[in-house]
């Protein structure tokens, strides 16, 4: 009886003094941001500055003209672009620099996603239509609802749709779809091409907005030219810039952005 009612002292001592378990771990730092943008914690929700620290469940949203970069603690680099949304799912630090799991939700939005120290196998990027399986990667990406479109920029990687029909990935600047019914495949057309890239991914057009550990080789990217008039990232076309007019930007959607229900014309799996 002696020992009930010493236990039950410790834990209502330990309830009134406010205790609510292990913080969860911080994993990366805001090491720029711009405009206006926010991280959400077990918490709430609060303005993210530039120096910011997050950690592991954290939410970090940008608005329409927002951006953030993020460095994780394995020198893993992820530029969250306008009007994004990037959930922290797990970062489990096994060492000072290195993960043994990496795993984030992109739920929407244009990102930029550079591998660090952590063993290739280590990562885990989703989204509500895709997975991506690393390699030693630089790649930019755009998802929402209906699909991903992702651009290798350097490296390799495994890109899974809904069903788990996957292709691999090694060609520089290669374009690859993925949409909720499951579908996998790159444009054919030079016309659909321009049409995605020229709406989902702003730092084809211009990395002036990326700190320079950010930025990477797009200059043979000849599309990114083609659809938006520029090729070395030299002229406006950061966060808050005007997207390309509306078109097809991946299979599964139409131009006011519907479900037509199916693979769309042009597209080869």
């Amino acid at each position: 009886m002696q020992f009930r009612g010493a236990f039950k002292f410790v834990v209502l001592s330990i309830l009134a003094l406010g205790w609510a378990g292990p913080a969860l771990a911080e994993i990366a730092t805001a090491v720029d941001v711009q405009a206006e943008a926010t991280v959400t914690t077990a918490s709430g929700t609060q303005s993210l500055s530039t120096g910011g620290r997050v950690s592991v469940g954290d939410t970090v949203e940008t608005s329409r003209s927002g951006q953030v970069q993020l460095l994780f603690d394995d020198s893993t680099k992820v530029v969250v672009g306008p009007n994004s949304k990037l959930v922290i799912d797990t970062v489990l630090m096994r060492s000072a620099n290195t993960a043994s799991r990496f795993a984030v939700t992109a739920v929407s939005g244009s990102f930029r996603f550079i591998t660090g120290e952590s063993p290739k196998s280590a990562y885990d990027i989703r989204t509500r239509t895709a997975t991506v399986g690393i390699r030693g990667t630089i790649f930019d990406f755009e998802t929402d609802r209906w699909s991903t479109d992702l651009i290798l920029l350097s490296g390799a990687i495994s890109f899974c749709g809904t069903t788990n029909v996957c292709a691999d990935v090694s060609e520089k600047c290669k374009l690859v779809v993925a949409n909720r019914v499951g579908f996998v495949g790159s444009p054919q057309s030079q016309r659909q091409t321009n049409r995605i890239t020229g709406r989902g991914f702003p730092y084809l057009g211009s990395q002036a907005s990326l700190l320079p550990e950010f930025r990477a080789d797009v200059i043979d990217c000849g599309f990114a030219g083609k659809s938006q008039g520029i090729i070395d990232g030299s002229t406006p076309g950061g966060p808050g810039a005007s997207p390309a007019p509306g078109g097809l930007i991946g299979p599964g959607r139409n131009q006011g952005g519907d479900n037509d229900g199916g693979e769309s014309e042009g597209f080869a799996g």
